[in-house]
């Protein structure tokens, strides 16, 4: 009914812009088309941007519909009508029950949460990415301790394979590719160590993250026997990686009882 009524008015404004009558369903086609584009999306709830500007258009269609069929006041019947058309839209997708929907809302905020403890303020972070800009040199990670003897091991290699290559009596051709063969395994083999130390320099950081924020959250602990608590499980988690960006200051030595009331 909604899309019948919007071909209504696609035919007034294809009569008014051409000054001749439109194809046979042509403007039922358009109309059709025009609401499939938010009802589709509306099943999934995801681009809500999209829903909501092609629904208005679906709006502005169907209220020049009704005025072409002689309705004064078209405005409200058309935003009801299509309103109709919305709400059955949605009840026919799947709907999230609303304890999962406050579950997920509460996992993204503790991920926000945990992110922000990890990450510094945005000044800070602003002028250490534009010094890095201008001025920065390249860092290889250190999460993981064997980065750097894996590509010391990676550069011996292939300067063996160069040496061996220049005394084999190969053609000029076979010899070039099998040096850049060599180069492009040997940068292979570096990007795919550098991932593995970056995903667990990550992974440690969001688990020593989370360790902190259950220690801080003790109340039968005094609050500078927590930071202390905090910060040593903090250097421990981050340690089993090698991380080099643990903080260095002087922890406040925690006690037995303490430690075993966190355990």
């Amino acid at each position: 009914m909604a899309a019948w009524v919007a071909s209504l008015g696609i035919d007034r404004l294809w009569l008014t812009e051409t000054g001749a009558a439109p194809l046979p369903f042509v403007s039922l086609a358009v109309a059709t088309a025009l609401h499939a584009a938010w009802i589709l999306p509306t099943f999934r709830l995801d681009s809500p941007a999209l829903i909501g500007l092609t629904w208005l258009t679906s709006v502005w269609a169907c209220r020049a519909g009704l005025v072409a069929a002689g309705f004064s006041a078209s405005t409200l019947p058309a935003f009801a009508l299509e309103a109709i058309a919305l709400s059955l839209a949605l009840n026919a997708g799947e709907r999230t029950p609303w304890g999962d929907r406050l579950a997920r809302w509460r996992r993204a905020r503790q991920r926000i949460t945990t992110e922000l403890r990890m990450s510094e303020g945005l000044m800070p972070w602003l002028g250490w990415s534009v010094r890095r800009l201008f001025v920065g040199s390249p860092e290889r990670p250190t999460a993981s301790a064997g980065f750097d003897r894996m590509v010391a091991e990676l550069a011996d290699a292939e300067q063996r394979l160069q040496s061996r290559v220049a005394e084999l009596a190969l053609p000029e051709e076979i010899r070039q590719r099998m040096l850049a063969s060599a180069q492009a395994l040997v940068a292979r083999a570096e990007q795919a160590t550098g991932q593995v130390a970056i995903g667990l320099e990550q992974q440690a950081l969001e688990e020593a993250a989370g360790c902190c924020d259950r220690i801080l959250r003790l109340q039968e602990i005094p609050s500078a026997k927590r930071e202390a608590l905090a910060h040593e499980c903090e250097a421990l988690m981050l340690g089993l990686v090698g991380h080099s960006a643990v903080r260095r200051r002087a922890p406040v030595q925690a006690s037995p009882s303490d430690r075993a009331a966190v355990a």
